[in-house]
């Protein structure tokens, strides 16, 4: 059994390689682009710009005290195309204004400024080829990579998503930023995702990832939404390479329901009793539904919630209860949010998260509140 999937997983390597190889020819195959053929600075000066300004402010009411203030800004740049390549770049700046406690915010080691995005894209008949720093938004791969990805749509209702990502980093706007760091040493990681949209509403899933000598993990999932009423299946498993560790597995159901305006959300998470999620978590997860969700991937932990929403013209409100048993403890979580859209550029909102911890000393309730103009 070991020895098939061992297979499984080697041409499951050599096929992604293989298409990344396709992917890197296309995006080297410059020669054929002659500088009497088009005008790249015409390109340049048609792209756009936007981006966004926030002011942060996050306390801690536990023991002891905590919080800070901060500010964000993000600017980002699109070339228009030509010859079908584009040209994308983006940098955030945080910096914080004040801590109730020094190195409430940080221990000062993150970056202030961080080039985040930094990209060529090439866009084909059916596929579009990315290379260089960019925004992931899949289920084990989140935040901002140093990556080649291939995204291919052989049919309006098919994309295969193709990836070798080397360097990962984090740039929220409502804390410190973390700096690219080495995804798996020297070797990063695969990832595959292929994603069918042919039924109306619904969304279906397979995907894997691979990181030599760390762990093989791979999943499914099924969604389906109507106007009133929608659910979630998902599940994955991985297969880790350390010799002796226990493989890790995740489950999540969820069922949703829409009423005269408001939403209604439950759920359950289950991992596995001996390894949790095991890797899968490595480079970004997609699963947790709380605002902290400080044991949701523990080993042996079950996370039930329960979820509504409400929204009234420019004002949506917000609430969730969720309770997470991880072996014989168990931590319970209460979130309130609101937010309000001032107009199209300026909107306002905040959260209070209420965690009730298994030890009494780790209790603590985080109330935070933003005002961010995009432009």
């Amino acid at each position: 059994m070991e020895e098939d999937k061992s297979r499984v997983v080697q041409i499951m390597k050599k096929s992604m390689k293989k298409t990344l190889s396709i992917i890197a020819l296309l995006l080297l195959a410059t020669n054929s682009l002659q500088a009497d053929s088009f005008d790249i600075s015409d390109a340049l000066q048609s792209g756009s710009f936007s981006g966004d300004v926030m002011i942060y402010h996050e306390s801690i009411d536990a023991t002891p005290k905590a919080g800070f203030a901060m500010g964000s800004l993000e600017f980002a740049y699109e070339s228009a195309k030509f010859r079908s390549f584009g040209l994308n770049l983006g940098f955030r700046a945080n910096n914080e204004f004040d801590e109730r406690n020094d190195g409430d915010y940080s221990d000062g080691s993150e970056p202030r400024v961080l080039l985040h995005s930094a990209n060529i894209s090439y866009e084909g008949d059916g596929f579009e080829a990315i290379v260089g720093r960019q925004e992931l938004d899949l289920e084990w791969a989140t935040d901002f990579h140093e990556a080649l990805v291939g995204v291919f749509t052989p049919s309006a209702d098919f994309t295969i998503t193709a990836g070798h990502t080397i360097r990962l980093a984090v740039a929220d706007p409502d804390g410190p930023m973390e700096g690219f760091s080495k995804i798996n040493g020297n070797d990063g990681a695969q990832l595959l995702d292929i994603a069918y949209t042919g039924i109306e509403g619904a969304l279906l899933k397979a995907y894997m990832y691979n990181a030599n000598d760390i762990a093989t993990w791979y999943g499914a999932k099924g969604e389906w939404d109507s106007k009133i009423f929608g659910f979630t299946i998902h599940g994955a498993k991985s297969s880790e390479d350390a010799t002796g560790a226990p493989d890790g597995v995740i489950y999540h159901i969820e069922g949703r329901l829409n009423v005269a305006g408001t939403s209604f959300s439950g759920g359950y998470i289950n991992t596995d009793k001996d390894a949790g999620v095991g890797s899968m978590d490595a480079f970004g997860e997609s699963i947790n539904p709380l605002e902290e969700g400080n044991r949701v991937y523990e080993v042996d932990a079950r996370t039930y919630y329960l979820g509504v929403g409400y929204e009234i013209g420019a004002f949506s409100l917000g609430a969730m209860y969720g309770q997470t048993k991880y072996g014989s403890d168990k931590e319970s979580e209460i979130n309130f949010s609101a937010d309000y859209t001032f107009n199209d550029n300026l909107s306002f909102g905040g959260i209070i998260a209420d965690v009730d911890a298994q030890n009494s000393t780790e209790d603590y309730t985080k109330f935070a509140i933003h005002a961010t103009y995009t432009f």
